[in-house]
């Protein structure tokens, strides 16, 4: 049952992003207070100012999207134009560009990563054959620990020996990568729940 449920191919396809998006978050959070620092002369002591209003207010942007992909059966469109706004700010954090511009990338980094964190849960559960669905968020949870972990390796290790910007490099091409195997993906049936007294 394990082996089957990980060879799904739609399931690979989701444990791959999950551990790209994880990979990616965790690499950033390495190299941002960095940037932020450095690069934008914001002292560490104010950097949760800049996170909290950005975060909040891209979750509130990244909510209709995900209405949209529910409500509407949207879910593979608002899917890939997440992962595609994510690699567009990984590409654009590279470049390192001026606060403001960068604080506007930042902000279109956390609109995707708000809803590809609500939607990837979602679409396990709905692709996931009856009796494994525990199986399949297993496998799915310990690609995301992977992510968190390698992230946090190899991005240290990136700004340590080759600069910020091939942690955002590295970022981009992961979530293009990325874009290109979730491009196949199927829609997931929309089924709805019946309960029975």
């Amino acid at each position: 049952l394990i082996w089957f449920t990980f060879k799904h191919k739609e399931l690979l396809r989701l444990n791959l992003g999950i551990f790209v998006l994880h990979f990616v978050l965790m690499a950033n959070f390495v190299a941002l207070p960095l940037v932020l620092q450095s690069h934008w002369f914001i002292a560490r002591d104010h950097h949760g100012f800049i996170y909290l209003p950005l975060l909040l207010i891209a979750f509130a942007l990244a909510v209709p999207q995900i209405i949209i992909a529910e409500k509407k059966r949207k879910i593979r469109s608002v899917f890939l134009f997440s992962i595609g706004l994510i690699a567009f700010a990984e590409l654009g954090l590279m470049l390192l560009p001026s606060v403001w511009i960068g604080l506007l990338v930042l902000f279109i980094f956390f609109v995707g990563f708000n809803v590809l964190e609500a939607t990837q849960p979602s679409l396990v559960s709905k692709i996931a054959p009856a009796g494994s669905k525990g199986t399949a968020t297993g496998i799915y949870a310990t690609c995301q620990v992977m992510g968190v972990f390698l992230g946090g390796v190899v991005g240290g290790w990136l700004v340590q020996h080759q600069g910020v910007d091939k942690v955002f490099l590295l970022g981009g091409i992961g979530c293009l990568i990325w874009l290109l195997i979730a491009w196949k993906m199927e829609p997931p049936q929309f089924l709805a729940g019946v309960l029975i007294p």
